[in-house]
């Protein structure tokens, strides 16, 4: 941790930097004049000011000074006092004089003067802009000081070089170890004057030295950061096959795909013909079927039957592409095939497409068997009759089995045979995605079948079908046969596959899309979403809405006090408490949730009228129904209702009815002395069962005497005489008799019993009347409806809106206005199980121009603007709850945009302005960044859901940054809202409600409340723990966020996004980001030498291709003057114009364009450089102002425009004595650049083995980079190789081939 110290420090002379500290002081440097000044007098020492920057002359032995002009109070550079000390000879100690908050001394003689505050264990550093002393780790190369947010770097060569001078010098080690030199700073550098040596009164001078230039280290930031984003898309169309018509739709694939070409086609396709003269498979899917059966020829090392990855978009053809695909087996012999889905509705569909290729139209005729249909008997019985055809079965399917324990699996095994080599189709793939769990959960049954169906048919024919199979990599583990792991690869195991992608970042997964497609086993293509608009809302809570939400946030407080404070006062044996909490916070999360839905109601609603007006028709998407909450309203208070269920209501009713913790009720004590005598014969009767012959003696006389009356005690069994007792007892007792101990004891055991079931009866009465009144509480809250029936009552009832939900039931207005009915969603004609496809169909034939849809019909259902139908309006999407997932959100999103469409959809995606409810909008947004050309193409293809995306690295960064602040235990990096640098008392109140929050949370535990010191204020000293495991659970501070008040929650979450941002700018700046596939931008992009052919894949002969080119990134003056003629007028501001670096270096400045990013806050500028054009980042308005001052007009920077310009495209920035040397391109605006193109994934290793070597951090790391040549527009997506690594790669990959080579040899291939 970098701090400030508190007094003032010191500067080496020579040190280049000025520093100071405390109190407004300064750190003086030495003297520099372009003309050598006069030899001063060996008493006078000659410096410069810190602050105005003249040249003083101050008296010798002098430390603490004030400049006479700018009053800023300074401290003689180190080095100069013993050069004073050895001039005087040792005259009276040094003298003193006292400035505002600048502290230091020293003895007479070789003394030292000590600065406060120092930390032995840093190195004390002044920072370059507020000339605060900082103390600084060893081996910091990079930070920000912390007074004024600068960034600072280090040169570690530098300090070193400067260390080791000091000790020639035997400066004493306090004031070497408080040295500027070597920091360089982001805002306002100090002065040049380190070119010359430093006059001494001996003649003693320092080494010359080398400035850090800072306008290098941006632009270097800037390359290693990469370039800006392209087009994502491209329009696709088939490279190597010619046959089939057009698609019906424009089709594109993601501009990195399209930079890979696939393998030659081999395969011969048998229903060419027949495709030719039906016309019902488009180019496209004729192409997918060719490759698909030319990788089915192949086996793997393990062999096994190769398999092939389908993962065209939603809309595309899926479903005609897999009909295709089993024709052409049919034609083969290949009979019998597997389609699995989701759905069983989807049967219908897959009969559509078989129709519409013409394979039921042959004799015999390829049938569709339901398998759900079916018995578990023998499929191929007699009894079944099912020789051949398409066994269609779900997911869900798979996984059962029957009452005598006969598996789907197993009778699906024994259809197909061992000698199985037919077509096996997992449609929507995705749902197996959880076969490697993340955090090593348990894999799900549906996972593990998939991948046992495979293992047991090793020959079949496997087609992975998805447009979202792979949104991360741990998600492909049940993809098997496309050979990326296991034997013959780099990675014998999925789990060695997985690390390696997890490590290499997001550009891996883009990379291993194109290795696929080069190698023929993975197609991926997307309807074209030209003409569809993307929109994100926040809506803003309305006044009743948000009274609504105030009310249930103290509720939910108040509840989870009141749980506490019963499970305490529970005295037996408690509950699982863990039990209790998990089920509360679920509730709570979907309590909120729901709220946040409903508050969205009247926008959605709003928007579905202004839609309807315009002509156009609306569906609306959801995730959940609340049918759960509905069923148990109606089932209390039957079918008739006054109103809509409350949703949220009803959620906390029967929490608090299940669940509240009561005591156990008492139960009236009756026949005790029967209890006990029965207990005691029982006992008594198994224990003397072969004793019932024995003699009968007295327990106290122990006599056996007949003739007396012998009494047996009902409790302890004990027996006495009549005669024995004490008085005696002379008449026979009636009943059960109990001796005078047990009666005595039973006597006072009955007193106390009856004194502890009266108190438990009290208490369990206090509990139970307080949950009482907890659900009266919950009854008088005014909460909202379930959504779904609002909405659909609010657009016209069910006879307007048609509703594609798992739901059985509804509740619609009674004919009389009062009150609503529940009835059943299916009618006399139509079954449950139709009545979804009833719906679309209604939808669809126009008779309702309102659809609402749910997960259960977003999987496989076409509600586009399909020019086949008579409702051809143009869909309005709205998006009402976000899904949990990418994988579901995509599936929604496609089913209005689809193939034969008339017209793009628009959507509406809504969200409220509360803060946590991001927490869903980042868990899609995580999926869409990482998706890749996977599912469909870059992260920036999307809509901009990347600005949630919180529940990354620099999330559980920021988060755990954020709770260390509230906590007060770290700085914040940024000040909190509402709060300005500096301003503590203000930042304390913040936290002290921040932490207030965060325990009615949960998230603070094991608190304590304020207490009072002896002046009577609060004491509001932090108190409580975060447990570690909550410090980096994003989505648990998201999730729990959302039962915050409104205003204090924005206020929070405004609070985390403000340091995750800053995270975010800093790793930018340090070129640790990763921004996966990035586009290189250049004036001039042309291949210098033909395409080198480094490596071959011995499977499918892909090669590895080196690319060589020259590339110009400059940006000529007339171009700049252009940009600037644009922005000069009209909205431009006054920041806007070009701009001269304060500082020279080798003599230059330099110059930059800055224009304005409009809707950005803070301001933030694009920024143009004459050497690399525009920058992949933008500056924000401070910190250019600190760096740059604004040239007056344009011409007036045109000379320096035009020197950068010509200077750079012979020389990098550090100037022609770079230690890296001609190959170093950091601002060189024409340079070489290496790209390693086509199939990467098997080299990947070799080339990050070459890299690891390099001198350089920027040089280690792996870049996926994509550019397109300005000459032939040809596209190259590849690793990027530096120029000092070329040869090194080049080697590793020659010794690879090699290795191959030579294990082929041996296996004789």
């Amino acid at each position: 941790m970098v701090e400030v110290m508190g007094t003032a420090g010191s500067a080496a002379a020579g040190g280049g930097v000025a520093g100071g500290g405390g109190g407004g002081g300064g750190i003086a440097s030495a003297a520099v004049s372009s003309v050598s000044p006069p030899p001063p007098m060996r008493t006078v020492c000659q410096v410069q000011c810190a602050g105005c920057r003249r040249i003083l002359n101050v008296p010798s032995g002098v430390v603490n000074f004030q400049c006479p002009k700018c009053k800023l109070g300074q401290i003689v550079p180190p080095l100069h006092h013993q050069q004073q000390q050895q001039q005087s000879g040792g005259m009276q100690k040094l003298q003193q004089q006292k400035l505002g908050g600048l502290g230091g001394g020293g003895s007479g003689g070789g003394g030292q003067m000590v600065a406060r505050g120092i930390d032995s264990s840093k190195i004390q550093l002044p920072c370059a802009n507020c000339r605060a002393v900082l103390n600084v780790p060893p081996g910091l190369t990079r930070f920000v000081c912390p007074q004024c947010r600068v960034e600072l770097a280090v040169d570690p060569l530098k300090l070193a070089a400067y260390m080791s001078s000091l000790s020639q010098f035997s400066v004493a080690s306090n004031n070497a170890h408080i040295s500027g030199f070597g920091v360089s700073e982001a805002a306002e550098p100090p002065p040049s004057w380190t070119h010359y040596p430093l006059a001494g009164g001996g003649g003693g001078s320092a080494f010359p030295i080398d400035e850090v230039n800072e306008v290098a280290l941006e632009v270097e930031q800037e390359e290693d950061e990469g370039g800006t984003a392209g087009e994502t898309f491209t329009d696709y169309r088939p490279s190597k096959l010619s046959m089939g018509p057009p698609h019906p739709d424009p089709i594109v694939e993601t501009a990195s795909l399209s930079a890979v070409q696939p393998p030659e086609p081999t395969y011969k396709l048998q229903i060419a013909e027949q495709m030719e003269e039906l016309g019902s498979l488009s180019c496209l899917q004729l192409e997918t079927i060719v490759y698909a059966c030319q990788r089915h020829m192949q086996l793997l090392s393990d062999h096994t039957r190769a398999g092939f990855f389908l993962g065209d978009g939603a809309g595309v053809g899926k479903g005609r592409t897999i009909a295709g695909l089993i024709w052409e087996n049919w034609q083969l012999g290949r009979v019998k095939s597997l389609w699995l889905s989701v759905g069983s509705d989807l049967k219908y569909d897959a009969m559509r497409d078989l129709e519409d290729v013409g394979a039921t139209h042959c004799v015999p005729a390829v049938e569709v068997h339901p398998l759900n249909k079916l018995p578990y008997a023998k499929l191929d019985s007699k009894a079944v009759n099912v020789k051949d055809g398409v066994l269609f079965l779900t997911y869900s399917s798979l996984i059962a089995s029957s009452e005598k324990g006969r598996s789907r699996l197993q009778q699906l095994v024994q259809w197909c045979g061992p000698e199985f080599d037919g077509l096996i189709v997992f449609d929507e793939c995705h749902k197996a995605k959880n076969l490697v769990p993340e955090g090593g959960g348990q894999s799900t049954r549906t996972g593990e079948a998939v991948l046992e169906l495979q293992n047991k048919l090793p020959d079949a024919r496997v087609v992975y079908c998805s447009a979202t199979g792979a949104s991360e990599p741990r998600n492909m583990g049940y993809m098997t046969r496309l050979g990326l792991w296991g034997a013959g690869t780099d990675f014998p195991h999925f789990s060695s596959f997985l690390a390696a992608l997890e490590k290499r970042g997001v550009g891996a997964l883009e990379l291993v899309a194109m290795d696929m497609k080069a190698r023929g086993m993975y197609v991926c293509r997307t309807l074209s979403f030209k003409g569809a608009e993307f929109s994100i809302g926040e809506v803003p809570l309305e006044s009743k809405m948000q009274g609504m939400y105030y009310k249930a946030c103290y509720f939910w407080s108040a509840l989870r006090t009141e749980l506490m404070c019963a499970l305490d006062a529970l005295q037996e044996k408690k509950p699982s408490q863990n039990q209790l909490w998990r089920l509360y916070w679920a509730n709570h999360q979907r309590f909120f949730r729901h709220m946040c839905m409903s508050a969205k109601v009247p926008a959605a609603v709003r928007l579905a009228k202004q839609a309807l007006e315009e002509g156009k028709c609306v569906v609306i998407g959801l995730q959940s129904t609340g049918e759960a909450r509905t069923e148990e309203a109606v089932n209390k208070y039957g079918v008739e209702l006054d109103d809509f269920v409350s949703g949220p209501r009803e959620l906390l009713l029967k929490l608090v009815e299940d669940h509240y913790p009561l005591p156990s009720e008492p139960r009236h004590v009756q026949g005790l002395y029967q209890a006990l005598s029965w207990l005691s014969r029982a006992e008594s009767d198994v224990e003397s069962a072969e004793s019932e012959e024995e003699s009968m003696k007295c327990d106290v006389c122990n006599l056996e005497d007949k003739s007396e009356v012998l009494l047996e005690c009902s409790h302890c069994g004990s027996r006495q005489h009549s005669a024995c007792l004490i008085p005696p007892m002379f008449e026979k007792p009636v009943g059960d008799w109990l001796c005078s101990e047990c009666g005595e004891k039973t006597s006072d055991y009955q007193v106390e019993r009856r004194h502890y079931i009266a108190e438990m009866g009290r208490r369990f009465e206090a509990a139970k009347q307080r949950k009482t009144m907890m659900l009266d509480t919950i009854r008088k809250l005014d909460l909202p409806n379930n959504p779904l029936d609002d909405i659909i009552d609010q657009l016209g009832g069910p006879n307007r809106v048609a509703e594609m939900t798992g739901r059985r039931g509804m509740l619609i207005r009674a004919t009389n206005g009062k009150g609503v009915v529940y009835q059943a969603r299916n009618t006399k004609d139509v079954t449950l199980e139709m009545i979804n496809m009833h719906e679309k169909q209604q939808f669809m034939d126009g008779k309702k121009n309102v659809a609402v849809i749910s997960e259960a019909a977003s999987a496989g259902v076409s509600l586009q603007a399909d020019r086949r139908v008579l409702n051809q309006r143009r869909r309005v999407h709205i998006t009402l709850e976000l899904p949990w997932s990418a994988d579901r959100a995509i599936q929604q999103f496609g089913r209005t945009h689809r193939s034969n469409q008339a017209s793009a959809p628009q959507y509406r995606l809504l969200f409220t302005n509360l803060g946590g409810e991001r927490r869903f909008a980042s868990i899609v947004a995580k999926r869409l960044e990482t998706l890749g050309a996977l599912t469909q193409g870059d992260r920036r293809a999307g809509p901009s859901l990347s600005a949630y995306n919180y529940d990354s690295a620099y999330g559980k960064k920021a988060l755990a940054n954020m709770y260390k602040a509230i906590m007060e235990q770290l700085e914040p990096l940024v000040a909190p809202p509402g709060c300005q640098d500096g301003d503590l008392s203000r930042s304390r109140e913040f936290f002290h409600h921040c932490r207030q929050a965060l325990i009615t949370v949960g998230i603070i535990r094991d608190a304590v409340g304020s207490h009072h010191g002896n002046s009577g204020k609060s004491v509001t000293k932090p108190s409580g723990r975060i447990a570690e495991a909550d410090t980096h659970d994003v989505a648990r501070f998201l999730n729990r966020a959302l039962g915050l008040p409104p205003d204090l929650q924005n206020r929070v979450f405004e609070f985390f996004v403000s340091i995750f941002d800053e995270l975010i700018r800093d790793a930018r700046k340090e070129g640790h980001f990763d921004s996966g596939i990035v586009d290189i931008k250049a004036s001039l992009i042309e291949l210098q030498e033909s395409p080198k052919t480094v490596h071959v894949d011995a499977m499918s002969g892909a090669p590895t291709t080196l690319y060589v080119l020259k590339i110009d990134r400059g940006l000529a003056w007339e171009a700049a003057s252009q940009i600037w003629d644009q922005h000069s007028e009209g909205e431009g501001t006054l920041d806007n114009g070009f701009y001269r670096s304060r500082r020279e270096w080798l003599g230059r400045t330099h110059y930059l364009l800055a224009i304005e990013r409009s809707g950005t806050n803070p301001t933030a500028f694009r920024i143009f450089r004459p050497a690399s054009g525009e920058a992949p980042r933008d500056m924000l308005l401070t910190e250019l102002r600190s760096k740059y001052s604004k040239v007056l007009s344009p011409e007036q920077s045109k000379l320096g425009w035009l020197e950068d310009y010509n200077i750079s495209a012979d020389q990098c920035m550090h100037g022609p004595k770079c230690k890296v040397g001609t190959v170093c391109t950091v601002g060189r605006r024409v340079q070489q650049m290496n790209i390693l193109g086509g199939l990467i994934l098997p080299v990947w290793g070799t080339v990050e083995k070459a890299l690891s070597k390099q001198a350089r951090a920027s040089h280690k790391r792996l870049r996926v980079v994509r550019l397109e040549t300005t000459s032939d527009g040809r596209r190259i997506v590849g690793l990027h190789i530096p120029n000092p690594a070329l040869n090194a790669v080049l080697s590793g990959l020659d010794g690879l081939q090699s290795k191959l080579s030579n294990e082929l040899g041996e296996l004789g291939v």
